[in-house]
């Protein structure tokens, strides 16, 4: 390493700062969190049903975190932050199309599933990312960036995600579902640097 690369921190390139930025920050975009326990109450299940479910919730996350580590080592990073994307849209396909005890209870499910599935996952995926680009000393710094855009993005969903259920659950589910659709869209754009 040359003292001009230790005095100038590493960078990422323009285009995948991009992708993993937007990444951070529609993975955060959960404009249906704040409000989806009215929704359950709405489609008539009781506080018994809706406090079943969120045990449910939990304890999905942490049946699926015992495989998610033997997963881990036999794909890539990539490839299980995707599974899991896809575990988090089928959680909104199912609240729609079975908006039922049941169904929350299968939503539930994928999305504790979700959880499981990029709990370290990405964290690993970035510093791999990172280390194939030479910008491995700039980890904590974009982890760091990538995580206010999520938390400030959550903060809009908290702000934004009660007004728009003037508009109906669909609305809101179908915003959040598109939020999740760009989030792993931007995900599977990160290209691997050779």
């Amino acid at each position: 390493m040359t003292e001009d690369q230790i005095a100038r921190p590493a960078r990422l390139d323009w285009r995948t700062r991009i992708l993993l930025y937007g990444y951070g920050f529609f993975d955060g975009l959960i404009l249906i969190y704040p409000v989806y326990l009215l929704y359950f109450r709405d489609q008539g299940l009781s506080e018994t049903e809706i406090a079943t479910l969120l045990m449910l919730w939990p304890i999905s996350s942490l049946l699926f975190e015992l495989p998610s580590g033997y997963l881990a080592d036999r794909f890539s990073k990539k490839t299980i932050l995707v599974v899991g994307h896809v575990a988090y849209l089928g959680c909104f396909a199912v609240w729609h199309v079975l908006p039922t005890f049941t169904g929350f209870g299968i939503g539930l499910a994928l999305w504790g599933m979700r959880g499981a599935l990029s709990s370290g996952a990405f964290r690993s995926f970035l510093y791999e990312e990172m280390e194939a680009r030479g910008t491995r000393n700039a980890f904590v710094r974009v982890l760091g960036q990538i995580n206010a855009l999520k938390w400030t993005a959550m903060l809009v969903a908290y702000s934004v995600g009660p007004a728009l259920m003037t508009f109906g659950f669909t609305l809101v589910l179908a915003l959040t579902a598109t939020a999740a659709v760009i989030a792993l869209a931007a995900l599977l754009l990160v290209e691997r640097k050779a």
